[in-house]
């Protein structure tokens, strides 16, 4: 509704983006690359990441990162890149780009065919991903005109990983459903023991008083 506030939603947005190949990368070291040649390599290079990340979040509320907002092509408000949000999308593309080569190296030298199906799974999806959803959010910052339209390829993504997490077993998915299911029961339970019990007290206790109050009415008119 105006540049203030399409400002400081952006920050907000961008304070979760600035985070996301680092998370990714730590995610997929532990789902998958935990066997790894590169694995000790791996865990240094994550945590500089990380530490990476927290500088250029500290600074993601000032102008230095986002500089400001102005109309860009269709829309009324795009961000515009301060001085440190080049220095970031280098090192965030980086990363990114670090993630599916490993990816890719995995992929090459893993024999497990189930392995080799569920890696090329994730492969092809975060190749969408990354440059349908993630790389084509910045041309419009430095005035190309190439508009976002692969943020829809993150459905693909999506759908590509939960197909790798249930076909193959990603993650120990029957696990976590199991242990899901018994969270959800303990939580019903619980529910239907302590907190069901008062409520219908509650309900009985108002209209019991609101009963009273109408007769009381009654009997004075």
């Amino acid at each position: 509704t105006s540049p203030n506030v399409a400002l400081f939603w952006c920050r907000v947005l961008m304070a979760g983006a600035i985070f996301t190949p680092f998370f990714y990368l730590h995610h997929l070291n532990v789902a998958l690359l935990h066997s790894y040649k590169k694995h000790e390599l791996l865990k240094r290079i994550i945590r500089i990441g990380y530490l990476l990340a927290l500088v250029f979040l500290v600074w993601d509320f000032t102008p230095y990162f986002v500089a400001s907002v102005e109309a860009k092509s269709i829309f009324k408000y795009w961000p515009t890149p301060g001085v440190l949000f080049a220095p970031f999308l280098t090192i965030w593309s980086l990363y990114a780009l670090y993630t599916l080569f490993l990816l890719f190296d995995f992929y090459r030298h893993e024999t497990d065919q189930d392995l080799r199906a569920r890696t090329r799974l994730i492969m092809v999806g975060s190749i969408l991903a990354w440059f349908g959803s993630g790389f084509n959010n910045y041309p419009l910052w430095y005035g190309v005109n190439i508009l976002p339209w692969g943020n829809a390829l993150m459905t693909v993504y999506i759908v590509m990983v939960g197909y790798a997490i249930f076909k193959y077993n990603w993650l120990d998915i029957e696990v976590i459903i199991k242990k899901t299911l018994v969270f959800t029961g303990l939580l019903a339970s619980t529910f239907a023991i302590l907190i069901l019990p008062t409520l219908l007290i509650q309900e009985y206790i108002l209209r019991s008083a609101s009963i009273t109050a109408r007769m009381t009415g009654l009997a004075i008119s």
